[in-house]
């Protein structure tokens, strides 16, 4: 007899661990297809509102490669994607607003700004006005000064009172 069981659950495992080509498997909650970009995974709630899709890109647009996103309980609401950009050849995370705009970037590299990673915020016109490299950063469109920035045109004292007197004015506030 446990041969017999254990035969039966090796069978079971082979058979679903097999390549799905198939127009269209699904259940309640999931749903798995074949797409013109490549295989995919829909994950819905117990509603049926689309919740997560898992896929593969071909490359015609932007993003090529695996492919995840994150929806509000439908596929007209997405708030989070996690993608890989054809052109960069890097890895970016976008989360949305209710509005579906891109507010917050997040890109392992980007020729326009030398191939350094970035993390950047996207004003409601998605004007990036904040962002961070690793080498130097802007909020709301100003250059960020660094104590370096500050020591090339004052002394160390100068800049040691320029930040204590910054520190006293924020605390008093």
């Amino acid at each position: 007899m446990k041969k017999v069981t254990i035969g039966f659950i090796l069978g079971c495992i082979l058979t679903f661990s097999i390549s799905i080509n198939a127009a269209e498997i699904g259940n309640q909650l999931t749903r798995i297809y074949d797409s013109a970009t490549g295989g995919k995974i829909d994950t819905f709630d117990k509603d049926s509102n689309l919740n997560a899709r898992l896929g593969s890109e071909r490359g015609d647009g932007d993003n090529t490669g695996g492919t995840l996103i994150l929806y509000n309980h439908s596929d007209s609401k997405p708030r989070l994607s996690a993608g890989t950009l054809k052109d960069e050849d890097a890895g970016i995370l976008l989360a949305m607003d209710k509005n579906n705009i891109a507010r917050i970037q997040i890109q392992a590299s980007n020729s326009k700004y030398n191939n350094l990673a970035f993390i950047g915020i996207r004003d409601k016109d998605q004007v990036l006005k904040t962002y961070l490299t690793e080498e130097y950063g802007f909020i709301n469109g100003d250059l960020i000064v660094t104590t370096d920035d500050l020591k090339d045109y004052y002394t160390k004292n100068e800049v040691q009172n320029m930040i204590d007197k910054a520190v006293q004015k924020a605390l008093k506030k």
